[in-house]
């Protein structure tokens, strides 16, 4: 019914007891991503929650990956848009998916990070753990692409496109 997020509104135990689950078997597994859901517990979108990405995810389930934002999910956040989210900065999201108002949100998080809004060690965190992912799968030890790679012509093939149309009708 085009219902794509929702308000959790529970306690902490039962949000555990619900959610927590896939994540912790998640995280037993070796997880290097997790992304932060469009959804709220208790009236707080997760994006801007500091408590659930970083006190609990990364501090007390020990997650070392890096946390990324839902596309354009920002901007759900109280007094947030998509191209400024200091509260998303500072709740402990690492990569952020903005596709149209990336250039406003670096332009505004460099200078929040310059006025000491936001914490520069909230920084080299995102930094150390987006890095450690890439180092991690290998992504420094060829040389950079200089043009299109053979993946690109397979992309988007009629039988990828097919098996795609025919994941979604059986989803």
């Amino acid at each position: 019914d085009g219902k794509d997020q929702g308000n959790a509104e529970m306690t902490e135990a039962e949000l555990i007891n619900t959610h927590g689950l896939g994540y912790f078997e998640g995280l037993d597994a070796g997880v290097l991503s997790v992304m932060t859901s469009f959804s709220s517990w208790n009236d707080e979108k997760v994006h801007g929650d500091r408590y659930l990405v970083t006190e609990v995810l990364k501090k007390k389930l020990g997650f070392t990956g890096h946390v990324v934002s839902d596309w354009n999910a920002i901007g759900q956040v109280d007094d947030c848009t998509n191209g400024d989210c200091p509260r998303a900065v500072e709740a402990g999201i690492d990569l952020f998916m903005i596709p149209e108002e990336w250039p406003a949100f670096i332009e505004n998080t460099t200078a929040q990070v310059a006025a000491g809004e936001i914490p520069m060690e909230r920084i080299d965190d995102a930094v150390r753990r987006t890095l450690r992912n890439k180092i991690l799968l290998g992504l420094f030890d060829a040389p950079p692409s200089t043009g299109a790679c053979a993946v690109d012509e397979e992309l988007g093939a009629a039988s990828h496109r097919e098996l795609a149309r025919a994941a979604v009708r059986e989803s």
